[in-house]
């Protein structure tokens, strides 16, 4: 090596060697830039949210309120408004029947729950968790990361005979052989989206 002058153009600055203009020695100024971590894509347009303030957790939201969850909410609403009509009819002749109150609470429950529930999926170092609410709901689980095995989704449909709109779950498979409901969507995209994000974590794909 002569000692000469080196100057910014034999400079590589992506790999952090250069070239003296005089003799031709390679140098090695400093290390390369590491890489960033890989991180997950972002999330279909208008439907799920998707939290990453800590890189560390991954948190996916879902509001039941999506057309056509909408339109069930609404239908189950006039059906409870119905209900009520009739039960008020029949309080001319006597008392409301129990049965009419009891079906007409229960249509409340599912109506109020079809408008402000929210399904939260969390997955951290150590546990993968699904929460339903505000309204209690069945489904709420949580399990620790290192038993999930895999994932899976299933299509049906939302109508008898199949003539509703298509719903997407996602299943989490267990080193116990045992499945438990992760999300259930509208869209097929969405349940992929989710499906693909945790595996990415637990590290049952590898990151691209």
């Amino acid at each position: 090596m002569c000692n000469a002058a080196i100057s910014p153009n034999d400079i590589n600055t992506e790999t952090g060697f250069a070239k003296c203009p005089s003799c031709g020695h390679i140098m090695h100024l400093h290390e390369p830039p590491l890489e960033e971590p890989p991180v997950e894509d972002d999330p279909p347009p208008g439907t799920l949210v998707v939290d990453r303030t800590d890189p560390n957790i991954l948190t996916v939201q879902w509001s039941w309120m999506k057309f056509p969850g909408l339109f069930v909410g609404t239908f189950i609403g006039v059906c409870f408004v119905m209900v009520l009509m009739l039960g008020a009819a029949l309080r001319h002749g006597g008392s409301m029947p129990i049965l009419l109150i009891i079906l007409g609470a229960t249509m409340l429950y599912f109506f109020l729950a079809q408008f402000l529930n929210t399904t939260t999926v969390r997955l951290d170092a150590t546990t993968l968790s699904v929460r339903i609410r505000p309204i209690p709901w069945f489904g709420n689980w949580s399990a620790p990361a290192e038993s999930i095995q895999r994932f899976y989704w299933v299509k049906r449909s939302s109508g008898a005979k199949g003539r509703g709109a298509p719903i997407f779950e996602l299943k989490a498979v267990l080193n116990t052989s045992a499945e438990l409901s992760v999300l259930t969507t509208f869209s097929s995209v969405e349940i992929q989206y989710v499906q693909n994000a945790l595996k990415k974590r637990l590290g049952l794909i590898p990151n691209p």
